[in-house]
């Protein structure tokens, strides 16, 4: 965790400014990060989307989604068109060849939240 400070806090003195969001599960501690450009870009909203983790505290029998994946959606606004707003989607995946059913599932859940 004393690495991702560090990266963060570069981050702010480069003039970036960003979410980072830890997955759902308990075992687990990563999860997606989107930093942008303060001087180009101010953030409207972000929304955290868990993809439905379920297991016990243990991190067991979390059924479909037992990775505890999840999504971190981003709104921004460029500063020099203030019109326009942009969603910026940042996700972890399941990555298992056999199960694609799950993935699809994870990325119709995103695509969903963005609509």
């Amino acid at each position: 965790m004393e690495q991702k400070s560090e990266i963060i806090e570069w981050l702010h003195s480069q003039g970036y400014k960003g979410k980072a969001i830890k997955k759902p599960h308990p075992e687990r501690h990563d999860g997606p990060a989107t930093f942008y450009d303060s001087s180009r870009f101010e953030q409207v909203d972000f929304f955290d989307l868990p993809y439905a983790y379920k297991g016990d505290s243990n991190g067991k029998g979390g059924g479909l989604y037992e990775k505890g994946n999840c999504c971190l959606i981003i709104a921004l606004k460029p500063l020099e068109n203030p019109d326009r707003i942009y969603l910026i989607a940042n996700t972890h995946l399941n990555f298992n060849s056999n199960r694609g059913d799950i993935k699809l599932s994870e990325v119709k859940l995103m695509t969903d939240a963005l609509a």
